[in-house]
C-alpha cells in the first residue's frame, strides 16, 4: 500500500501522454469554408451575419483539424462580417480585408498556396497556377524555376512561363532561341523577336536594315562597310533561321560598275568604274557620285551608273561616233546615239557625214549615187590626209 500513490501518479502521466500524442496526430491542416463580403459595415443593427455586408461569397481559409496537406488558390481579398449580440441587441462587426482561397484553380497565373502541418505552419509554399501543365510553379521573373504539390517540391524546366507573366505570348513553355510567332525566336527576356530585312535579303546594291534575334536578344543592324584584311568589304546582314546573320561581300568582283563599298552598299565612285551601256552598249557610263562628271547633286548621290544620251564623240566607246557631235550642223544632229563605227555599212550618217573615229568628216554632201568603190576611196583619202 506504500506504493499506491506513485502507481496512481504514473497512471495519470501515461493517460496524459497518450492524450497529448493523440491530439497532435489528429490535428492537421485543411481548408474550412466561411462567408465573406465585398464590403462590410460595422456597428449597424443586425439579426444575422448576412446583414453586415454585401456581395456575399463562400471561400476558404486554412484551419487546423483532421486532414493533411492542402492546396489553396487565391480567390481575392474580402471582408468577414458577423452579427454579435449584447443585451439582446445585435450589431455588426467587420474584420480586415483578407486574402481568401478556393479549393480548385480557376485561371492561368492564379496564385496558389500549399498549407500543411499540425497548425498549417509546415512546408508553406506559394506560386502561380500553370493551367497548361496543371501544376503550381515557382517563378523567377518570367521563368519557371520549380513547382510543388502536396507530395513534394520539384525542379522546373527554366523555360518562359505564361503563369509567371502574361506578356510572354508565343514564348510560353519555350526557351531562349526557340522559334515563336510568324518568323521569330524567343529572347532571354521571353519576348518573341520577329525577324525582318528592309532590303529583302542579300541585296548588295541597297543599304538595308535587318532586325531580329541575335545573341539572345532582339537587335537591329544596318549594312555597312568594314575594313578587313587590309581591304574594304561590305558587311551584309540578312535573316537566316529566323535570326540575324551576316557575311563579308567583295564588291570589286562585280561587273556592273558598282565595285566599291559605299555607305553600306556596292556602288561606283568614278565614271571609269561604269561599263558601256545605252543603245547597243556603245555609250560610256557615268557615275552618280561627287567624283563623277556632268552630275550636279540635285537629290542626293546614288553612287550608281547611268548612261545619258551622247553629246560628242568622246562619250561613245572607241571607234564610234555620236550623231549629236558639234561637228555636225545642228539641223542635221540626231538624238544623241552612238551608232556609227567601224563597219563600212554604218559609217555614213544621213548620206552626208562620214564617221571616221574619233571625228566626223562633213565634206561628203551625198552618197546616194556613189558606189561602194567611191565610198572606199573617200574613206582612204581621209585616212591618208591625216
Amino acid at each position: 500500500m506504500v506504493y499506491k500513490p506513485k502507481l496512481i501518479s504514473l497512471c495519470f502521466f501515461v493517460i496524459f501522454l497518450t492524450f497529448s500524442i493523440s491530439s497532435q496526430t489528429s490535428l492537421a491542416c485543411h481548408l474550412q469554408s466561411y462567408t465573406f463580403f465585398t464590403s462590410c459595415t460595422s456597428n449597424v443593427p443586425c439579426t444575422y451575419d448576412a446583414q453586415c455586408g454585401t456581395g456575399a461569397i463562400t471561400a476558404y481559409l486554412p484551419r487546423t483539424d483532421e486532414g493533411g496537406c492542402v492546396m489553396g488558390y487565391i480567390k481575392g481579398r474580402y471582408y468577414t462580417g458577423s452579427c454579435g449580440f449584447s443585451g439582446g441587441i445585435g450589431y455588426c462587426s467587420c474584420g480586415d480585408l483578407t486574402s481568401v482561397l478556393d479549393t480548385s484553380p480557376s485561371s492561368n497565373g492564379q496564385e496558389c498556396e500549399r498549407w500543411s502541418g499540425r497548425r498549417c505552419d509546415t512546408d508553406y509554399e506559394e506560386g502561380n497556377w500553370d493551367s497548361s501543365d496543371s501544376k503550381c510553379v515557382v517563378c523567377n521573373g518570367k521563368r519557371e524555376v520549380s513547382y510543388f504539390d502536396c507530395n513534394g517540391d520539384y525542379n522546373g524546366d527554366g523555360k518562359c512561363e505564361s503563369a509567371c507573366s502574361n506578356d510572354v505570348g508565343s514564348c510560353d513553355d519555350r526557351d531562349t532561341g526557340d522559334y515563336c510567332g510568324t518568323n521569330g525566336r524567343c529572347t532571354s527576356d521571353c519576348s518573341c523577336c520577329e525577324a525582318s530585312d528592309s532590303d529583302g535579303g542579300k541585296e548588295y546594291t541597297v543599304k538595308g536594315t535587318t532586325s531580329g534575334y541575335y545573341g539572345g536578344s532582339c537587335q537591329s543592324f544596318n549594312d555597312t562597310c568594314v575594313l578587313e584584311f587590309g581591304k574594304v568589304y561590305l558587311e551584309e546582314y540578312f535573316i537566316s533561321n529566323r535570326g540575324i546573320n551576316s557575311e563579308l561581300y567583295d564588291c570589286s568582283q562585280r561587273t556592273d560598275g558598282l565595285v566599291h563599298c559605299v555607305d553600306g552598299r556596292c556602288g561606283c565612285l568614278y565614271d571609269s568604274d561604269c561599263p558601256p551601256g545605252g543603245t547597243n552598249n556603245l555609250v560610256k557610263g557615268k557615275c552618280d557620285s561627287p567624283s563623277g562628271t556632268d552630275n550636279p547633286d540635285t537629290s542626293g548621290y546614288t553612287y550608281t551608273c547611268y548612261w545619258p544620251a551622247c553629246t560628242k564623240n568622246d562619250e561613245c566607246v572607241d571607234n564610234y561616233c555620236c550623231d549629236k557631235d558639234p561637228a555636225i550642223p545642228a539641223a542635221d544632229q540626231g538624238s544623241g546615239t552612238c551608232n556609227w563605227g567601224p563597219s563600212s555599212s554604218s559609217r555614213i550618217y544621213k548620206n552626208k557625214y562620214l564617221c571616221d573615229p574619233p571625228e566626223w568628216s562633213s565634206d561628203i554632201k551625198t552618197t546616194s549615187n556613189k558606189s561602194v568603190l567611191d565610198l572606199i576611196f573617200i574613206f582612204f583619202s581621209h585616212f591618208f590626209q591625216r
